[in-house]
């Protein structure tokens, strides 16, 4: 994956427009005031080569990462929480997230064995100071799982050993935890 590029396709004119906003700032044209909440959402050349590029081998390496995903399913499930996809739904797996317990002594021994790992969503929600003062209540459930997820290495270059040396790496981990 290259950058944090996307694309939306919209027959409905106002929403179009309310894209165009939001991407740029808030603002119309080339105003310099904000109508609304935006951000910096535009696509710049040096990304849309590299996007180029990637378009011609995209097929493959999405084909590639599902492979790997369904090797780790297949691999892990009965040991840990492996993420599921609904029947009617389809997941390009930009990460493999797990969900284990004792995460943070697993995250310890895979370091210890050299394999990579990601803990991306340390906090729940609602718990990132930008979100605090929308939720009035606990969530006690969001908090546990921001603490049990971890995400294993998962890209279309990963060689069918290096992926067994992952497999072979968690279940050991799980084992000694």
């Amino acid at each position: 994956c290259y950058g944090d590029g996307g694309a939306i396709l919209t027959e409905d004119d106002q929403l179009a427009e309310s894209v165009r906003r939001i991407r740029s700032h808030g603002r119309t044209g080339t105003g310099d005031e904000a109508t609304e909440l935006g951000l910096t959402g535009r696509l710049d050349t040096i990304q849309a080569a590299v996007l180029l590029a990637k378009l011609e081998v995209f097929d493959r390496e999405l084909a590639r990462r599902r492979e790997i995903a369904a090797r780790y399913d297949a691999a892990l499930a009965a040991t840990v929480t492996v993420p599921t996809v609904g029947e009617d739904a389809e997941s390009a797996y930009a990460l493999y997230t797990i969900r284990i317990r004792n995460r943070d002594d697993v995250k310890a021994k895979l370091d210890e064995a050299g394999i990579g790992t990601g803990l991306f969503y340390r906090l729940a929600l609602h718990q990132h100071p930008a979100f605090r003062d929308y939720v009035g209540h606990a969530l006690p459930v969001s908090e546990q799982l921001a603490g049990e997820v971890l995400s294993l290495p998962l890209h279309p270059d990963l060689t069918d050993a290096e992926v067994d040396r992952v497999i072979e790496a968690v279940l050991a981990a799980t084992r000694d935890s």
